[in-house]
């Protein structure tokens, strides 16, 4: 992913004009790619993934509309989407069309995403929320964000489940360049969408993953459900390779990010930009805390530029492409602290990783996730020794000042205060950090 420069840096995210072009683009014929093979000589897949689309309010074509609760305004309102459905059809079997209505009208009650249900599949592609996938030559595992689910494809001869699960049986082959995941035992309790659409559990899924481009893969999954719908029915849609604009941005301190509308090109983020628009990264921001600052703006930004596009005075800019920078994917590495780092770095790291994946001390062997810390440039020390432990804080030093830890949260155990941390740890001054 890619940060656009205008006056200062603008870290550039790529919001709905961009995918509702490759959503379109998604259906035309593309040149032939192979990707890069793994030691076995197979399509190399591993990576963090995500879907950037509306699929998870409706697979649907579906309007804007307002959200659940009025007073929210626009934070929890539901976005235009173009729809990942096949024909914009699902076949409902006429019995099957009450409960599906039932299901849209009573959805905030009814969802079991809002119940914290892991999301069954294929459901776990396309929420909001990015992937990973770790590949072998036995077996291939996905690990999503949301709920830590977690599935595990079996890529050798077939095997029946001992019972159905939240996300399903997964046996898995290669087809060319394309992961064909046959996944079954799938419980009923699960949806496709916040719009109410559903199956029993005789659902039964045909994945395809097939890599498209370097940093995207086509996702496709047949959907089969005789209970249900009257005859097999298909979406589809672009994966993209995880990376982090937004976390980069605060992690390199910058102080004003931006949201683009591009024109779609045949590389990621290439095309021509449309409008942008800057946001200011205030000194508290987290990632958690920006996202929905970034969406505000990308939505207002996104009807300006379909106007503008409608009235045929949008501009098409060339991008300069020496002026852009890279924003890689958050790996594990990332999300540890270097106490040689200065401590104005380190805050920046916790602010960016902030809440997920966060960033984590070791002590004693034990991993301590930093939630919130305050810099100190009075208080001389080492890095990674703690200076002092007060009421308020305690304060750890850096390399260039010292960091005040304010809540934190050590491994299997609450997030809490650093004080109180600090007491039941029996932490003292001149102890240090791993």
């Amino acid at each position: 992913m890619r940060n656009w420069l205008s006056d200062s840096v603008i870290a550039g995210v790529t919001v709905a004009v961009v995918l509702l072009l490759a959503a379109m683009s998604g259906h035309a014929q593309a040149p032939a790619y192979r990707a890069p093979r793994t030691v076995d000589g197979k399509p190399n897949l591993n990576g963090i993934w995500q879907a950037l689309n509306t699929a998870n309010w409706d697979l649907q074509g579906h309007a804007a509309a307002k959200g659940p609760v009025p007073s929210l305004g626009a934070v929890f309102s539901v976005p235009p989407g173009l729809g990942v459905v096949e024909g914009d059809e699902i076949p409902y079997l006429p019995a099957a069309v009450a409960k599906k209505r039932s299901n849209q009208a009573s959805w905030t009650t009814l969802d079991p995403e809002v119940k914290c249900y892991l999301p069954g599949v294929p459901r776990a592609t396309y929420l909001p929320h990015p992937f990973q996938i770790v590949q072998s030559q036995q077996n291939i595992l996905i690990n999503y964000e949301y709920a830590d689910a977690v599935r595990i494809i079996n890529m050798g001869a077939p095997t029946k489940a001992p019972g159905d699960s939240w996300m399903g049986w997964s046996n898995g082959r290669w087809e060319g360049e394309t992961l064909v995941v046959d996944v079954t035992s799938l419980m009923e309790n699960t949806w496709f969408d916040r719009a109410g659409n559903f199956h029993s559990d005789a659902l039964h899924v045909v994945e395809r993953y097939t890599p498209r481009s370097a940093d995207t893969l086509n996702y496709e999954a047949t959907i089969e459900d005789p209970k249900v719908f009257s005859r097999p029915w298909k979406i589809s849609m672009p994966l993209y390779r995880g990376a982090a604009p937004i976390q980069y941005a605060i992690l390199n301190g910058e102080k004003i990010t931006g949201i683009t509308t591009m024109w779609m090109d045949a590389t990621l983020d290439t095309g021509d930009i449309l409008l942008q628009r800057e946001v200011p990264i205030g000194d508290d921001d987290t990632t958690g805390t920006l996202i929905p600052k970034m969406a505000a703006a990308g939505a207002e930004l996104l009807i300006e530029t379909l106007d503008r596009l409608a009235a045929r005075n949008c501009p098409r800019i060339p991008q300069d492409h020496s002026k852009a920078t890279f924003a890689p994917s958050i790996t594990p590495a990332d999300t540890e602290i270097d106490w040689n780092e200065p401590a104005g770095r380190i805050r920046n790291r916790i602010r960016a990783l902030s809440p997920r994946p966060g960033a984590f001390a070791m002590m004693n062997g034990r991993k301590i996730k930093i939630w919130s810390a305050e810099v100190r440039e009075d208080l001389p020390g080492q890095p990674g020794e703690v200076l002092a432990v007060t009421k308020q804080s305690v304060d750890v030093g850096a390399w260039q000042g010292a960091l005040s830890l304010s809540e934190v949260q050590p491994e299997n155990s609450r997030r809490m205060t650093a004080p109180e941390w600090a007491r039941g740890a029996r932490l003292a001054p001149g102890e240090k950090f791993d």
